[in-house]
């Protein structure tokens, strides 16, 4: 049995009870904003010719041991979760 968890890590504090199921201590925005750094997350972006940092969203599975074992950057919402899914599923088959 594969057990997935979540962690939503934002650094901006209007964002923290976005999600209901929160799963980790990452320290609140400081540690957030490690975890960021640490997994190149946070970057800086462009939007109307005006560069600022935010996050680039991304989805890392880990595996119990700790290892990051399969990534996805500057995902795109629309059947993302269901791309997630379907590799949790196949991890537990395997």
């Amino acid at each position: 049995v594969w057990r997935a968890s979540l962690l939503f890590a934002p650094v901006d504090s209007r964002f923290e009870n976005l999600l209901t199921v929160q799963v980790g201590d990452y320290g609140g925005q400081n540690g957030a904003q490690t975890l960021h750094n640490a997994y190149g997350t946070w970057r800086t972006k462009m939007n109307y010719g005006k560069e600022y940092m935010g996050i680039d969203r991304s989805t890392f599975v880990i595996n119990p041991e700790g290892m990051l074992i399969q990534e996805w950057r500057a995902v795109k919402v629309d059947q993302h979760a269901q791309l997630v899914l379907d590799y949790l599923s196949q991890l537990t088959t395997s």
